[in-house]
């Protein structure tokens, strides 16, 4: 499959969704957990199947992806940061 910004893949990509899942995931362990999906996932995201937990792995997971491939190296600095990248893609999605 290949990689989306639909990081919570409920069909949509949007700023205080995934938006905001992929700039908690870029600022570390502050947002671990349920934390990164808290009030951000999509109601309709397949994640949530099993459970809240697992949904929260599966996005981080995605998220890291982006990380690790360089699509969410958006200015092609080579690193990908919260208030750089990640405000970025936010901004953007807004």
């Amino acid at each position: 499959m290949r990689w989306s910004l639909d990081v919570d893949r409920d069909g949509q990509v949007t700023a205080l969704g995934d938006g905001l899942m992929v700039i908690r995931h870029l600022f570390g362990g502050a947002f671990a957990g349920e934390a990164l999906i808290n009030k951000a996932i999509g109601e309709g995201s397949a994640y949530l199947v099993d459970g809240r937990v697992a949904a929260a792995e599966s996005v981080a997971a995605q998220i890291q992806a982006g990380v690790d491939s360089g699509y969410l190296d958006v200015d092609l600095d080579g690193e990908v940061t919260a208030l750089g990248d990640g405000l970025m893609v936010i901004r953007h999605l807004f």
